[in-house]
């Protein structure tokens, strides 16, 4: 009788303890599970005929007319991280080779042109926001994109978890 109970109790405990594991492991992959969009558009003349104007930074709004297609997506990056400096923190994307030549091509054809850079992130509420709009001094040859967003260090960061996330999961 006591043995019945000896193994009552070690399976009740092995069970308990693959069910509060199992938990830690659903709540990580929920982390995951969520995704961050980054799309690059490239600054045109309203005469084109084929952008709109755009609000850029909630602080001091810059307007900037932008194609409506984005040139660089999530599958062009390679991976997203946040770099600290003496002002603040920028962020810096790194792209893949097809998306380098993108970068190459667009900003060697559109000298003195923007990037209107615009993200979608978080889960309840999924925030919508033009992040920023870098202008190059040159043609971007390396495939980096480094910039100052309008967000906060923890919209950053999740924005960049987000990213690197979305890309795992396109590399799968």
């Amino acid at each position: 009788m006591v043995s019945r109970r000896v193994r009552f109790n070690i399976i009740f405990c092995l069970s308990l303890l693959a069910f509060t594991l199992s938990g830690c492991q659903s709540s990580k992959k929920s982390a995951d599970k969520q995704v961050a969009t980054l799309r690059v558009y490239m600054e045109t003349s309203p005469a084109m005929g084929r952008g709109e104007t755009v609000s850029i930074c909630r602080s001091s709004p810059m307007l900037v007319y932008a194609e409506r297609t984005p040139f660089l997506y999530e599958a062009h990056i390679e991976s997203a991280s946040i770099v600290t400096n003496t002002g603040g923190f920028s962020l810096h994307i790194e792209l893949k080779r097809e998306g380098s030549w993108l970068l190459e091509q667009y900003t060697s054809a559109n000298p003195q042109k923007r990037l209107a850079i615009r993200t979608q992130f978080g889960k309840d509420p999924i925030h919508d926001r033009w992040l920023g709009a870098p202008l190059p001094s040159k043609p971007i040859r390396n495939g980096i994109i480094t910039f100052t967003p309008d967000a906060s260090w923890e919209e950053t960061d999740q924005i960049v978890h987000g990213i690197n996330a979305a890309v795992k999961q396109a590399n799968k």
